[in-house]
């Protein structure tokens, strides 16, 4: 994978188009990634071994809040071999048994994220 600057990328784009045909290029903004430039045909590929596996996600469990409720996501991670972890919204008829275990596994992530952030805003002050 060829990595390049935002600077490069925006000075030399047509040079910049051609190694994207060619390979993955990763565009880096002061050291850090910020994204990844694909070709059709890459795309193209990764879409049919998407389908030909029939799942857009690893099988496992899903670890949700209340906002994705809705019984045709649930369908979709069930058809894929999933196992849905979201708790019920309040006016679902039949609540789901929820693993709240599991449950409290995505909000420790979820802390983590926003600590992850925090200590980002700090970390770009000085």
């Amino acid at each position: 994978m060829k990595i390049i600057s935002a600077k490069e990328a925006k000075n030399s784009f047509g040079s910049f188009i051609d190694s994207a045909q060619k390979e993955p290029v990763m565009i880096t903004k002061r050291d850090r990634p910020i994204g990844i430039f694909f070709s059709m045909q890459d795309v193209e590929s990764l879409t049919r071994k998407n389908s030909a596996t029939g799942s857009g996600f690893a099988s496992g469990y899903v670890l949700a809040d209340k906002g994705y409720d809705s019984d045709r996501f649930v369908a979709a991670i069930t058809a894929n071999q999933g196992i849905p972890v979201i708790p019920s919204k309040k006016n679902r008829k039949t609540p789901r048994a929820l693993d709240k275990t599991r449950y409290k596994e995505r909000n420790r992530v979820e802390r983590l994220f926003q600590k992850l952030k925090h200590f980002m805003r700090v970390a770009t002050r000085c």
